[in-house]
């Protein structure tokens, strides 16, 4: 089941709250990939998730995230 979180607490309005309420599991992963994205190639990085057959709605986000960010050099 998939939810889309409304708020900046991390949680919706109704939808997770009651799933969470009858009994049902969410499990939740956090990471912060702002730094391993500023070693990475940028336009690789993003040929390589497209030869992985990454849906391109992802690839579209992943790149309006980069586009203002700058490569750094490790």
């Amino acid at each position: 089941m998939l939810f889309r979180i409304g708020t900046a607490h991390g949680f919706a309005q109704g939808s997770m709250t009651e799933y969470l309420e009858i009994g049902g599991q969410v499990d939740v992963i956090y990471t912060d990939l702002e730094k391993a994205f500023d070693k990475v190639p940028h336009q690789r990085l993003l040929l390589k998730l497209k030869s992985y057959n990454i849906h391109d709605d992802i690839i579209q986000w992943i790149s309006s995230f980069l586009q203002s960010r700058s490569q750094s050099r490790p």
